[in-house]
């Protein structure tokens, strides 16, 4: 899935290993790589796509990405978009299109902030029978007051570009019952939205709890993490692969590394 000749490696722990007493550890590359599709003999393996945020790449969940790798799964976060540009549709259409040139029997779905309103969108007018389950982090689906408020100055409206309908409104777009949805929020308060001065507690620094409350789904779990820390904190991973192997949270191992449920 990535390329190059030089590698950076730092250990990390496996979140399919992290219950064990001296548990496992990996090595995985930094981001000093660009990410290649993944070969036709891992895509027949059940492929995990993830699906990142506004201002962001699709590298920017590659470490979440090996860390799932390790629980038997094929982690593909080779999709990006042009989040400030095109509209949630647009997005959603490329989704589709990256997920239809996949050739796995299983798909799954991981997708952070603004990427899991793209994922619902792709759901919702680009159903694939291959989909099984999706995480979904932090998502704004009742809007954020914290991208409404940045949207009333200028250069909030410019770093939001069209982007900034989406805060402001509701999605209304929810998951279809033939695919299992789970909810991962943050409650550690660190973020742009606290030096706004607009949220409403419990949040995330972007996004409160009560902001990704999505009906219809299987699971949801509050974690004490930052919106941005959903990217590389090693107890988001662990729940993530929890919900894809059993469609529900590991409420267990939450209350053992002091996270909230």
């Amino acid at each position: 899935m990535t390329g190059g000749n030089h590698w950076q490696h730092h250990a990390v722990d496996s979140p399919c290993r992290a219950g064990r007493k001296g548990a496992a550890r990996f090595s995985i590359p930094t981001f000093k790589t660009i990410a290649l599709p993944p070969t036709r003999e891992s895509q027949r393996k059940e492929t995990v796509v993830f699906v990142h945020a506004l201002w962001l790449h699709g590298l920017s969940l590659l470490l979440q990405a090996r860390r799932i790798e390790r629980c038997g799964f094929t982690a593909d976060c080779s999709f990006s978009y042009a989040s400030v540009t095109g509209s949630i549709a647009d997005h959603g259409r490329g989704l589709a299109r990256h997920i239809a040139s996949l050739e796995a029997s299983r798909i799954h779905l991981v997708g952070h902030s603004m990427g899991t309103l793209v994922i619902l969108k792709m759901l919702a007018q680009h159903p694939d029978s291959r989909i099984g389950r999706a995480v979904l982090l932090g998502p704004p689906f009742h809007g954020s007051i914290a991208g409404r408020t940045l949207g009333q100055f200028a250069p909030g409206r410019w770093m939001l570009g069209q982007s900034y309908a989406l805060w402001v409104q509701r999605e209304r777009v929810p998951p279809p019952r033939d695919v299992e949805v789970g909810v991962i929020a943050g409650t550690r308060p660190v973020g742009a939205g606290v030096v706004l001065g607009v949220l409403k507690t419990p949040h995330d620094g972007v996004v409160t709890v009560d902001e990704t409350r999505i009906p219809g789904i299987c699971d949801h779990i509050s974690l004490n993490v930052s919106h941005s820390e959903m990217i590389f904190a090693a107890s988001v991973a662990q729940q993530v692969a929890a919900f894809l192997q059993r469609g529900r949270f590991d409420r267990a191992r939450s209350r053992s590394s002091k996270d909230g449920a």
